[in-house]
């Protein structure tokens, strides 16, 4: 008998990095597989700090961004969703155990542009 998963939220526009697709492709390491997980409160290898504010995230929603990490054979699985009051948008980045070739810095700075360009695509003004 299968359980029915309860999802906490809705993961909107999703954007997938290049070398999370090679990973797919190559690797056999299917982000898909882990969206449940994200979506449900299981956010992997997170602080306690972490889990706690991506509860909150799910709790009030708006301007909120909620993480999850996980490990993959070579490196790490991210994904982050951007939960805002119309529109949710979630990036998906694996980060290679040598930093290569996507930083953290680099996925913060593409989960901003994408979240920006959502909320112009729905007429919204975007704060910087």
């Amino acid at each position: 008998m299968s359980q029915e998963l309860k999802y906490l939220f809705e993961l909107g526009r999703i954007d997938v990095d290049a070398v999370t697709n090679w990973y797919a492709q190559n690797m056999g390491v299917n982000y898909l597989d882990f969206f449940p997980r994200h979506r449900c409160g299981d956010f992997g290898d997170v602080t306690p700090a972490e889990r706690e504010r991506n509860m909150r995230a799910i709790q009030y929603k708006q301007g909120a961004e909620i993480t999850s990490r996980y490990p993959i054979e070579g490196g790490v699985l991210i994904i982050t969703t951007m939960l805002f009051e119309t529109v949710a948008v979630t990036v998906v980045t694996s980060v290679l155990d040598n930093g290569l070739p996507t930083t953290k810095q680099q996925h913060l700075e593409r989960l901003a542009k994408i979240a920006k360009e959502s909320h112009e695509d729905r007429g919204f003004d975007f704060l910087e």
